[in-house]
């Protein structure tokens, strides 16, 4: 079930908007109206690299209670409610939850023997990269590395989520099939038994 907010909203180039903010399983989405017309915008949970209140009144929205986003393009986005002051603090305690769920660090590894001779054809399918977008999948970083007879597939994230996505998509089947004639042995997953910094 989707939360709704009743906000107004202003992006990094100064344009204002009002409307509604949702919080939705992949992120927040924007619906609204400035002076020229509708606005929508969805921004990942993977875009968002921090938030907080607002504290000084430089940073507030027209002095109201306000939540700053930072996002990872560098850019910022600052909401607040248009009616009840409240809602401010209560999404940005639905997003810190959100993202303890989803950027807890949680990193799985997953190990691919391939054919002796076939290094080149995984590089090529590799080139195209994930047939998923990583952020809508809920993952926060995804990495691949190659040897001469394995390939491994690192995933940090929220695993839930990326199971639930990964079990209905059938891009991901369809990519899959031609991973099949370069696969040799059983794939295993590799559990992280070590990081610096924890």
């Amino acid at each position: 079930m989707q939360i709704s907010y009743a906000v107004s909203w202003q992006e990094s180039d100064g344009q204002r908007h009002s409307g509604r903010l949702e919080l939705g399983a992949e992120g927040l989405s924007l619906d609204g109206r400035n002076g020229e017309g509708s606005v929508t915008r969805l921004i990942r949970y993977g875009e968002i690299r921090a938030f907080r209140l607002a504290r000084s009144t430089g940073d507030r929205l027209q002095g109201r209670p306000t939540l700053v986003l930072e996002l990872g393009d560098g850019r910022r986005l600052k909401v607040a409610s248009i009616a009840q002051p409240g809602i401010v603090a209560e999404l940005a305690d639905r997003l810190s939850s959100i993202s303890k769920g989803r950027h807890g660090r949680e990193l799985e590894a997953i190990v691919i023997p391939i054919r002796e001779g076939k290094h080149a054809e995984a590089e090529a399918l590799l080139e195209a990269g994930p047939p998923f977008d990583p952020a809508a999948f809920g993952l926060t970083s995804h990495d691949v590395y190659v040897t001469d007879r394995e390939i491994i597939f690192v995933f940090e994230g929220s695993p839930d989520l990326f199971r639930e996505h990964l079990a209905h998509d059938g891009a991901v089947f369809e990519a899959a099939e031609a991973w099949r004639p370069l696969i040799d042995g059983p794939i295993r997953l590799g559990l992280r038994a070590y990081a610096w910094p924890s």
